[in-house]
């Protein structure tokens, strides 16, 4: 996952040499599935940047003001509630009043494409997305032996009960993201999130077909 970081922050720091931004805009930065925005490689991350370019406001993302919880929501607070959150929380800091470039990893790269469709800001300069699921995931992770093993545990559980379901789709991130292309109507119809944001949901392509017919 270091090496995401690596290539993320050298992504970004080539496009700030190059483009050289007569405008400087602070930075958010927001973690993926497992990881919290008090990890060691996301601060790495927000140093990389702040040594880059001198006087650039990082701030890393975190929906709880604990370490656990904050690990917990990437696998079980929605997605549009973490979305309002986030969005109150930039809203709210003078820091960004001029605008912002937004950093996703993994998950968190679907989170700030989404937050740019559903957050008002006065500007949005770079978005940058590593490893960002646009078009969703199918196929379950595999979970990795650490302190938090139970919570990617229950999160596969519940996928293989029935991601589309309205208990999981409800209660599970990673589902609200599931993108099964052997069940397309399915998907378009009980997607909470992901067929939303993609426009792919069938009352929302419905009512696209409708406004076009009256252009």
């Amino acid at each position: 996952m270091f090496v995401h970081y690596i290539l993320l922050a050298w992504i970004l720091l080539v496009s700030h040499s190059s483009c050289r931004l007569t405008e400087k805009l602070p930075v958010i930065i927001w973690h993926g599935m497992g990881d919290r925005g008090t990890g060691m490689g996301i601060l790495r991350l927000a140093k990389a940047i702040e040594n880059e370019v001198p006087g650039t406001y990082v701030k890393c993302i975190t929906t709880s003001n604990s370490i656990i919880e904050d690990i917990e929501d990437t696998y079980f607070m929605p997605i549009n509630d973490q979305l309002d959150y986030v969005c109150r929380i930039i809203q709210g800091d003078g820091n960004f009043s001029n605008g912002l470039h937004m950093i996703g990893i993994s998950q968190g790269g679907l989170f700030v494409r989404a937050l740019v469709q559903k957050c008002s800001f006065r500007k949005v300069g770079a978005v940058i997305s590593i490893g960002g699921p646009q078009q969703g995931v199918f196929g379950l992770p595999k979970c990795f032996i650490d302190g938090f093993i139970h919570f990617c545990l229950l999160m596969n559980e519940l996928l293989s009960y029935g991601a589309y379901t309205e208990f999981v789709q409800s209660h599970v991130v990673q589902a609200q993201y599931w993108h099964d292309p052997l069940k397309e109507d399915v998907y378009r119809k009980y997607s909470q999130f992901l067929a939303d944001i993609n426009q792919e949901n069938v009352s929302i392509v419905a009512l696209n077909y409708t406004s076009l017919i009256f252009i």
